[in-house]
């Protein structure tokens, strides 16, 4: 029965040529989006592991403001632990 089915899968891709590539891609596309998005949240989780008190590690983030909008921003951490 499996042999069938791949028979019937190939006569279809071999006369829907356009149609057949149209899915193709768009399944490899999806397929590469979801695997770098998985990557990019896997790194970013993963930063900083390394340090033992990471849940304590914090970013302080500055704004300066002008009129005319955002004209600096600033981010620092502290050196030394409390």
């Amino acid at each position: 029965m499996l042999p069938h089915y791949f028979t019937t899968a190939f006569r279809y891709l071999r006369t829907h040529k356009v149609f057949t590539a149209i899915n193709i891609l768009g399944l490899v596309t999806g397929i590469s989006v979801c695997f770098f998005a998985l990557r990019y949240v896997a790194f970013e989780s993963g930063y900083d592991n390394y340090n033992k008190q990471r849940d304590h590690i914090y970013r302080v983030v500055t704004d300066v403001r002008t009129p005319s909008g955002i004209d600096y921003q600033s981010a620092c951490a502290p050196s030394d632990p409390p």
